[in-house]
């Protein structure tokens, strides 16, 4: 029997080879689908999203039905709470006011001679009631007549002051004499200056009537009783309740026709001008208010689930300086919505997605509408 042929061994070489080509595929397969599942589950933390710098956007429209006698901004000035936006026409005002003072003088003159009559056929005591009737709704129609004073002089004070501004600004470009503007300023110190009075007067008036009102309950009280219930000029003080309310109405109304800015801000658009009529919730002009309220980013519904609320996240704009600042997540949308056009990827088809909330940067002094880069960071 002939001896076995001896086996000749494979070059080490050979076997590397062997190796690479049967296990190391096993290897880099098996290692590359490790990757991809964790980049799948922590994909929130390696995308990075666009966000978009947010501002409260508001719209002054008035609350009834009027004409718009002046617009007082432009498209980009700044304003601040309170300031004058537009004025309506003020002519019902002035109706009603005067409508109202007539209504005043004639109570008066009826409170006058209802007085008189009862005086002569009323007792001591029902006299002295009468008396102090008399004195405390005469303090009445005193107050109301002042308001109604004060009401129609509101809404011209309000006029004159946007008069004032606009002739200083043409002034100052020499393009109508000063004179002019020192006038329509004279004017308006005038007024105003009247009304400080006025309003201080109104306040002495209010308190000699509810003086003069306690005065009268404090005597009906030591009457026996039942007399000190009988109310002689109870229509003529009902009249008057009337036309309290009455004025109450004309003040609320006098209040609508001035327009003021709610917030901080830069006017974005002007829809109206002077002599167009307006409905209540017409937008007369929008504003933008001037500090960033938070940052929008809008993310698949998938990357959503995986995003709590405290996230950090990395916030960076996108111009020169490429400035950057850590914030975190405020909340995340429960609902998908359609994005903004600007954020579509093809103009033509909208693109959809929750939104997520991010704190503001004040560091970074975004602006309204601004868009950022968002990267959610690992949470620590």
């Amino acid at each position: 029997m002939k001896d076995a042929p001896p086996v000749i061994p494979v070059p080490r070489a050979q076997r590397v080879e062997a190796l690479r080509r049967q296990a190391l595929p096993i290897v880099v397969w098996t290692a590359a689908a490790a990757l991809v599942s964790a980049l799948l589950v922590e994909r929130v933390g390696y995308v990075q999203y666009t966000g978009l710098a947010h501002s409260l956007e508001c719209q002054v429209s008035p609350t009834v039905v009027g004409r718009v006698e002046a617009v007082a901004v432009a498209l980009n000035d700044r304003v601040t709470p309170g300031d004058i936006v537009a004025l309506l026409d003020d002519a019902q005002i002035d109706a009603s006011v005067g409508t109202a003072n007539a209504t005043i003088r004639k109570l008066r003159a009826d409170l006058s001679a209802a007085a008189a009559s009862l005086a002569a056929d009323s007792g001591r005591v029902a006299t002295d009631l009468l008396r102090l009737q008399m004195d405390e709704d005469s303090r009445r129609l005193d107050a109301l007549a002042l308001r109604g004073t004060l009401s129609s002089d509101a809404v011209e004070i309000d006029r004159l002051a946007l008069e004032s501004q606009r002739l200083s600004s043409l002034a100052a470009r020499g393009l109508v004499p000063q004179s002019q503007f020192d006038n329509a300023r004279l004017q308006h110190d005038a007024l105003r200056t009247r009304g400080d009075q006025m309003k201080v007067v109104l306040a002495q008036t209010e308190s000699e009537w509810a003086a003069a009102k306690a005065r009268r309950e404090a005597y009906e009280r030591r009457l026996p009783a039942g007399q000190g219930e009988q109310i002689l000029l109870a229509p003529l003080r009902e009249t008057i309740a009337v036309e309290e309310s009455r004025l109450r109405e004309i003040e609320l109304l006098r209040a609508a026709l001035v327009l003021r800015s709610p917030v901080v801000g830069q006017v974005s658009q002007v829809w109206s001008s002077a002599g167009q009529s307006v409905r209540p919730g017409d937008p007369i002009v929008t504003i933008v208010e001037s500090s960033v309220r938070d940052i929008i980013v809008y993310v698949a519904d998938s990357d959503a689930r995986r995003i709590p609320q405290r996230t950090p996240v990395l916030v960076t704009r996108r111009v020169v300086p490429r400035a950057a600042s850590e914030s975190v997540v405020v909340s995340v949308g429960e609902s998908v919505q359609q994005l903004p056009p600007r954020l579509w990827r093809d103009p033509r088809v909208p693109d959809y997605g929750r939104a997520v909330v991010v704190a503001p940067v004040r560091e970074l002094n975004l602006t309204s509408g601004e868009l950022v880069d968002v990267k959610m960071l690992p949470s620590r």
